[in-house]
């Protein structure tokens, strides 16, 4: 490439650069924590229907169609999740900070908002706006047509339509037909979708180890660092987490994934399910006998950032290697300390070449500028060391993407699985203009500046019998548990003779000591465990407890390593009144809240008690 060709992409990439600086720092909100099937999305950089693949962060805008055999989770900063079944069609409006707006042309959505979590999250279908709270677990099916059922599991919910609101308690659902006439009974038990989904949430919940360990920032995220890997005490670097994988042959961080443009930055999407925090919070270091182990920020500190790599490139490759704790991260935006925006100023190449991984066996990966721009996989280049090469940039590589650069991964999609035409005319920000938020519910979402009417609703006492579920569009017709027979109804969480007692508070566990030089106070932290919950088996009616993770034992002391020298070695998807009988036997939802500061803090000193297993049952 000739100077004034790489002088004119330089030029390009800044330009892009600057007008994207903000919205590249905002991407930390939303991502997607799990994919199966064939998902696909529609954003601002891919402006076309694309495959969707786990680690992808979401913005406002952002469109996700779940066809027939998929499901997707979307996690959201602040103890939300947000899954979708099959055949299902979910735009994201609005992510603000406090509250969060999401639109449901049809299928299915489970929402659940943790203690302590956000304080609003509006779910918009296409004739009526669900409002959904604090401490909540409520599902939301909705019909191309208009037709939409709420059913709440834990909480409550508020539900507006043109005809006025109502609220939904916990145990109750409200079932809107076309014509937007209401009507609330009790909810039948668990069908397969809902118990998809308790399930997750107990694996959520039950997270306990790391929680000790991470800073409050990101205790979201703790369930994927328990399943996936061990806490060690590496000397000057504290506790640190070494994934499974570490200790695999030529693997390193930032390795299993690609650069995917997204919002005016190339940001890292790893392909490994826990590949969220460890890649954009902290950094990595290299511990001899163990391997890669990543470093989590302190408390106060935990930035997002797009991949915390140095990268040098050139006309051929480009390349990149883990940042250690304290090391210098260029980027577009501030990332917090230790972070340099070159939106304004320039890269520093003698910081640059004397990064301590450099040096390292198999830290550096390199490959072909193809491979970056097309993300289609190759085989590393074997070469010489580029940070210690004079013919080579330094900084992230200034290099315009192309179509396949916006893709965060590269697989094709059957055409017939691809979103139907009705999806594809959708626009987010029609909803956005025509149902703007209204600030603690105080008007109406349907009309600003009015005072929203009683919604005339008639009620049931018991769950509906067989009915045929209003008809879908396209051949979404019939379906998994049609004209089951009914049952007794289903009592609201914490009510019942069946209802599991309230957990009692136990004292906190003695951990290990942390020395860690950037966060003296830093403490390590009690787990807050969740209650014991029993689900009933699909298809008998006997209850097995859940298996508890155990945290470490009272007087278990952490393996002691030492950091390496720099140059050491190294479902069918179901119609929406389709819900099966109720059993009589209901489970009690799992605690899905962030531990508290004071139970995590509670009992630390020489005085705190000690107890085994059976004082913390």
């Amino acid at each position: 490439m000739g100077i004034a060709s790489r002088a004119a992409a330089l030029c390009a990439v800044v330009i892009l650069w600057a007008a994207s600086a903000a919205a590249a720092a905002q991407l930390g909100t939303a991502r997607l924590s799990l994919v199966a099937g064939d998902v696909q999305m529609l954003t601002e950089d891919t402006n076309e229907w694309v495959a969707a693949a786990v680690n992808t962060p979401l913005a406002e805008g952002d469109r996700l169609w779940s066809p027939e055999g998929s499901r997707a989770e979307i996690q959201v900063r602040g103890g939300v999740q947000v899954r979708v079944d099959a055949r299902t069609a979910l735009d994201i409006v609005d992510l603000g900070r406090e509250s969060f707006q999401l639109s449901l042309a049809e299928g299915r959505a489970y929402l659940t908002n943790r203690k302590g979590g956000v304080d609003r999250i509006r779910v918009d279908t296409p004739y009526a706006s669900t409002g959904i709270y604090d401490n909540s677990i409520v599902m939301v099916d909705a019909t191309s047509g208009g037709a939409a059922v709420v059913a709440v599991i834990k909480g409550y919910a508020v539900v507006e339509t043109r005809q006025g609101t109502t609220r939904v308690s916990a145990g109750s659902e409200l079932r809107l037909t076309v014509d937007e006439q209401a009507e609330i009974a009790p909810i039948g038990s668990p069908d397969e979708w809902e118990t998809w989904n308790r399930k997750r949430d107990r694996v959520l919940a039950d997270a306990a180890e790391s929680l000790r360990y991470v800073p409050d920032e990101l205790d979201d995220y703790a369930a994927d660092l328990d399943a996936n890997g061990r806490w060690l005490y590496a000397g000057e670097y504290g506790y640190v987490w070494s994934p499974r994988v570490s200790a695999v042959v030529d693997w390193a961080p930032y390795r299993l994934g690609r650069w995917t443009w997204v919002r005016g930055s190339y940001v890292w999407i790893s392909y490994e399910p826990w590949g969220w925090a460890p890649y954009h919070y902290g950094r990595w270091v290299f511990v001899s006998r163990v391997g890669w182990c990543w470093v989590p920020p302190s408390r106060g500190a935990a930035y997002w950032g797009p991949g915390y790599v140095g990268w040098v490139y050139s006309s051929d490759t480009v390349a990149w290697v883990p940042l250690a704790p304290g090391e210098v991260y260029y980027g577009i935006g501030f990332y917090g300390p230790f972070s340099v925006d070159i939106t304004n100023v320039a890269v520093n190449p003698v910081v640059v070449r004397t990064y301590r991984h450099i040096h390292v066996r198999n830290a550096v990966t390199i490959i072909d500028r193809d491979t970056f721009i097309t993300g289609r996989r190759g085989r590393s280049i074997a070469r010489e060391n580029p940070f210690i090469s004079a013919r080579v940039e330094v900084g992230p590589p200034a290099i315009r993407p192309a179509r396949e650069t916006r893709r965060p991964i590269d697989k094709r999609i059957a055409p017939e699985r691809q979103p139907p035409e009705r999806i594809r005319k959708l626009k987010p920000e029609e909803v956005r203009r025509d149902r703007r938020p209204v600030p603690g519910d105080a008007g109406s979402v349907f009309g600003p500046g009015r005072q929203a009417g009683e919604m005339r609703v008639k009620h049931r006492e018991t769950p509906r019998r067989q009915e045929t579920a209003p008809a879908l569009s396209g051949n979404r017709q019939g379906g998994k548990g049609a004209g089951l027979p009914t049952g007794r109804e289903r009592l609201p969480e914490g009510k019942g003779r069946n209802a599991s007692p309230p957990p009692r508070a136990v004292p906190g566990k003695e951990p290990s000591p942390r020395p860690r030089p950037d966060d003296a106070a830093r403490q390590p932290r009690v787990q807050q465990r969740s209650p014991q919950v029993k689900t009933p088996a699909p298809d008998t009616m006997k209850q097995v407890p859940e298996r508890k993770k155990q945290a470490p034992a009272p007087g278990k002391q952490a393996p002691q390593v030492m950091p390496a020298s720099p140059g050491s070695a190294g479902s069918q998807g179901r119609e929406i009144s389709e819900r099966p009988a109720p059993r009589p036997e209901q489970a009690r939802e799992p605690e899905l809240q962030r531990p508290a500061r004071e139970r995590r803090d509670e009992g630390q000193g020489k005085g705190r008690k000690k107890y085994d297993k059976d004082d913390r049952e």
